[in-house]
């Protein structure tokens, strides 16, 4: 049976690892999976046992996990927003899912779709297709409208396909909106006709949001966010600086509803039920007290999920609960290993792209490293090793911790590229505080608020204080040491040979030997030297920042950052999402010099992340800028002007400023920094925002000198820039453009990509290509070395039509 369950997992979790999904119909997969449960039901209960029957059963249960999960693809691909419908206002008529949430200058609802239309008007809506009908949709709304969760509203919205940034090392955006099954995001259009069709019904994200609200409206407490973290699963009110505090020390699971808080939930009803069924004669001698407490502890976790959302550690802890309670509602005692398996089952069947997030590979990791670790054969070299009080307290606070590092070490290499050196020390007294004091006084306290309001206000000043104390010390403590360690991007040779040596470790003591480990984390701890650019070549990198620009030209020694992308919200930018990744993925040590083309947020939005990661411009003048005097609130920083003329050699490979000259210009785009980089003779032409004044004098001032084999297309691509005369002088064999998806400013404009397929000039696009890389230097000539979103690709991913940027050759005049 386990064995079954771990190839159903095998196979529900593989589809994920699908770039495209097969031809075949829905229908066709359909009727496969049922005629595969049949013929697996039919051979377990008819055929005898023998060894032939064990291997088909196996064979059928990883058969019917792909089945499944390839239907639950299929099903989220048809249910796609279609491209023709993008950018497209229409009506649609839905109820709101989850909490609103709010936002700097707006708030944001997920909405399941009941219904769409695509009449003018809302009284003319009669026998509409179905499109989005029951999908999940993401609105922004900028009206202020009042929304409230659960309600039924009839909406006009705008839509486009979800669509996130595809860069080495980041983060899979499209992958957590498809787990989710978020099919489209888009904004409320401002209309008098936008109307609430039905009140909210009571429920629990109903009760979920009036917790919070109330939450928020205590004047005496200090830290209202992390108690609605706690209390309701709500990270928005958790700050950034807490945030990163918290990851640091390795404590962020603490500060969520959690898996270790539903079991430990459910292990305080079962106690309460199993005391409470002992009092009454007539109970206890009807049903046993065990049982009781057992559905006690069920209806607990239940609840206690419910106000998470159902978040994914609290899923695999409430089944865990369930299954081990219903042992005791039957009489029976399942194995620790059966409730993991059957878990981690449970949750692939109700969504198989679980299996492409982090917090399922990091919560069952975790819950399977404990059951190995304490349900096996644990063997002692002498009863004075661990005697009495000590063998306790290490068996129940310490070896959980150590047992938990160890195995979350590759997980969170894999997923995060770090991990908290402090965590262990910092859980040990991080999690009895938490457990025992903030969460038992938080959830009283909100429980209190709705029948003793005083009462239930006194409970959770002292939740709040108890978060204080945990601040405070966690503060203290990374203050001593440097508590996060990063590693180079893992091989899977290197990832493979870690995780064995952590197997070996965690293993009981006496099964087998455990100096291997200290071999096989050698790949870890001395990992190979980095590819580098030989000398006299260069590596470019354009990465893909939406509507921004962030360009890396890597020699063999050196690093450019030519740009750092946008601000993308209050607390996140282009910087620390999309540049510090690709960086850390490069195992760059130092960046060199830190361009930022002129002082428009879009390119210099992630400055201060980049800055901050404490790589020092070393070269004299590293930091530059095509506008200085606007450049001197940055940070602190000190940003040196930069001048054509000027020029450097890094690795046999030449820089040299082009622009801004000595003219003046009527805005700041035309005071772009201009950088030529000349790898032997094959040259990049880095252009920032240049428009046609600056074209003209570029051009004017070098002409031929201008050649370049890549050109970066000068404002995003905009029509007011890349003209005749910059295209004839630079004679590119590639055009980069970085630009946002179906962006407001329809960047790249169709004349400029007109202009460039006339002239047999390649077109490169971070909205369709995701990070580009290219080489320069080589004796054959400049080529392509990644196409991002081409070669990570998944069947979530967006990858837009043949349609999308055709430019027809006649229609688009110069």
């Amino acid at each position: 049976m386990r064995t079954g369950m771990l190839l159903l997992c095998l196979g529900l979790a593989l589809t994920g690892q699908l770039s495209t999904l097969p031809p075949v119909p829905l229908l066709a997969l359909q009727i496969g999976g049922w005629l595969n449960l049949m013929l697996l039901t039919g051979i377990f209960l008819l055929a005898p046992a023998t060894r032939w029957r064990s291997a088909l059963c196996l064979l059928l249960c990883f058969t019917g996990g792909w089945l499944w999960a390839l239907q639950s693809a299929m099903q989220l691909n048809q249910n796609r927003l279609p491209y023709q419908l993008e950018g497209q206002d229409f009506w649609i008529e839905g109820r709101i899912s989850g909490l609103v949430r709010q936002r700097e200058r707006t708030q944001q609802i997920q909405l399941r779709v009941t219904a769409s239309c695509f009449r003018l008007q809302p009284a003319d809506c009669t026998d509409q297709p179905p499109v989005l009908v029951g999908s999940l949709v993401v609105l922004n709304d900028y009206s202020a409208l009042p929304l409230k969760s659960g309600e039924h509203w009839r909406l006009r919205i705008r839509l486009n396909r979800v669509h996130g940034f595809a860069n080495p090392g980041g983060y899979d955006f499209e992958a957590a909106q498809a787990q989710q099954g978020i099919v489209a995001r888009g904004y409320v259009r401002e209309t008098g006709m936008n109307e609430r069709l039905h009140t909210a019904r009571p429920g629990m994200n109903r009760l979920r949001t009036v917790l919070g609200e109330r939450l928020q409206q205590l004047p005496d407490l200090q830290h209202p966010g992390l108690l609605g973290a706690l209390v309701t699963g709500d990270r928005d009110g958790i700050s950034s600086e807490h945030w990163s505090l918290l990851t640091a020390t390795g404590t962020n699971h603490l500060l969520v509803i959690s898996g270790l808080h539903v079991g430990f939930v459910a292990l305080v009803a079962w106690w309460l039920g199993n005391l409470l069924s002992r009092l009454s004669a007539i109970l206890i001698l009807r049903v046993p007290a065990q049982r009781v407490a057992a559905a006690l502890a069920i209806l607990a976790a239940l609840l206690y999920s419910a106000l998470a959302g159902f978040s994914l550690p609290t899923q695999r802890a409430m089944i865990m609960v369930c299954v081990a309670m219903a042992g005791q509602l039957l009489g029976r005692r399942f194995l620790p290993s059966y409730s993991f398996l059957l878990a981690m089952s449970i949750v692939l069947l109700l969504d198989p792209l679980a299996a492409t997030q982090a917090g399922f590979w990091l919560s069952f990791t975790a819950v399977g490293a404990l059951l190995l670790a304490f349900t096996g054969h644990i063997h002692f070299a002498s009863e004075g090793y661990v005697a009495g009080h000590g063998r306790r307290i290490w068996q129940g606070w310490i070896k959980p911790q150590w047992v938990v590092s160890i195995a979350l070490l590759v997980p969170l290499l894999l997923w995060t590229g770090q991990v908290s050196v402090i965590s262990p020390l910092a859980n040990i007294v991080a999690i009895p505080l938490v457990s025992l004091w903030v969460v038992p006084l938080a959830l009283g306290g909100s429980a209190l608020l709705w029948i003793w309001p005083v009462a239930g206000e006194m409970l959770l000043v002292l939740a709040d204080l108890g978060l204080q104390l945990l601040l405070y010390g966690l503060q203290a403590l990374a203050q001593q040491v440097s508590p996060l360690w990063q590693s180079p991007p893992l091989s899977g040779f290197t990832a493979l040979c870690a995780a064995l040596a952590c197997l070996l470790l965690l293993l009981p003591k006496g099964l087998l030997p455990r100096w291997p480990a200290v071999l096989l984390l050698t790949p870890l701890i001395w990992p190979p030297a980095p590819q580098r650019p030989a000398p006299g070549t260069v590596w470019l990198h354009m990465l893909d920042v939406g509507q921004g620009l962030a360009v890396l030209v890597q020699t063999t020694e050196h690093l450019l950052v030519f740009d750092t992308g946008p601000r993308l919200g209050p607390d996140v930018d282009a910087g620390r999402s999309v540049v510090l990744p690709v960086l850390r993925q490069l195992r760059v040590e130092r960046v060199d010099t830190l361009i930022v083309s002129h002082w428009h947020e879009d390119h210099y939005g992630g400055l201060n992340s980049v800055l901050a990661a404490s790589w020092p411009a070393t070269r004299t003048g590293g930091l530059l800028t095509g506008s200085a005097a606007l450049a001197e609130s940055a940070d602190d920083q000190q940003f040196a002007s930069c001048r054509a003329g000027d020029q450097w050699q890094w690795d046999g490979v030449l820089f040299q400023i082009l622009h801004p000259d000595n003219r003046s210009y009527r805005g700041i785009n035309d005071q772009s920094c201009v950088v030529m980089v000349d790898a032997g003779g094959q040259r990049i032409l880095l252009t920032g925002d240049i428009e046609q004044a600056a074209e003209q004098s570029l051009v004017s001032r070098y002409a031929d000198r201008l050649r370049a084999d890549v050109l970066l297309a000068p404002h995003h691509g905009s029509n007011s820039s890349s003209s005749p005369a910059l295209l004839a002088s630079v004679q590119p064999q590639w055009l980069l453009i970085s630009a946002g998806y179906r962006n407001r400013f329809d960047h790249p404009g169709q004349q400029v990509l007109a202009r460039a397929h006339r002239a047999g000039i390649r077109v490169l696009r971070t909205d369709m290509s995701g990070a580009v890389q290219m080489v320069l230097g080589e004796a054959q000539g400049p080529r392509i070395k990644l196409l991002y979103r081409e070669q990570s690709r998944r069947f979530w991913h967006n990858i837009p039509s043949d349609e999308y940027g055709k430019v027809p050759i006649e229609s688009a005049g110069d």
